[in-house]
């Protein structure tokens, strides 16, 4: 069977330019890059401490869906209050010794950012130029 849409193909350089102006400056606002440090601080931790671990992906998973619903734009990211997040979260009912939850919140920031700019990098009409 024939997919009736070809998939889309996305020029960096273009999205960099329209969506991604960080691109051009030398990287992503230093926001994102301290939340996508904390995600590099999590992974550690499986071979440490396994239900450390368990419980930080737990709670990553229950803090970005929060983050999906709350947040909208990259200042909602930035802005949006830890206490406003954290009683939505079941596993953050039972604090587990050892785990920072700044660093879960940046984790899970860390997701919600890739996730915004995916939905911008699709949602941008396709302005390659036609054949003819």
């Amino acid at each position: 069977m024939t997919n009736p849409m070809p998939p889309r193909r996305l020029s960096f350089a273009a999205e960099g330019q329209q969506l991604l102006p960080w691109a051009r400056q030398g990287g992503p606002p230093p926001e994102a890059a301290r939340w996508s440090a904390a995600e590099d601080r999590l992974y550690p931790w499986i071979m440490v401490d396994p239900d450390l671990y368990e419980a930080a992906v737990t709670l990553v998973g229950e803090v970005l869906g929060v983050l999906r619903s709350q947040c909208d734009s990259f200042a909602e990211l930035c802005s949006i209050d830890p206490a406003d997040v954290l009683p939505h979260c079941p596993a953050a009912a039972a604090p587990t010794p050892g785990l920072d939850i700044g660093v879960v919140l940046d984790a899970a920031r860390a997701h919600r950012w890739r996730d915004l700019v995916a939905d911008q990098i699709v949602a941008e009409p396709d302005d390659r130029p036609t054949k003819a």
